[in-house]
């Protein structure tokens, strides 16, 4: 979406995120490139998986 915006010449003036959404904004700020952000997200999910489920386990949860 950021990428498609700015071929039309929309910038934003701010940004801001919560969680995931604050590498998006730091993206759509240009503070850092798409790969940038790409290795942000692997990494960050990474280490909260590695943190929160221990090796060799797995979780499911039903939802409707």
């Amino acid at each position: 979406m950021t990428d498609t915006l700015a071929h039309f010449g929309v910038k934003p003036d701010g940004v801001m995120g919560h969680s995931v959404g604050e590498i998006a904004a730091t993206y759509a700020d240009g503070a850092i490139t798409r790969s940038q952000a790409m290795q942000i997200a692997y990494y960050r999910a990474k280490v909260i998986i590695d943190q929160a489920m221990p090796e060799g386990k797995m979780l499911s949860a039903g939802t409707s």
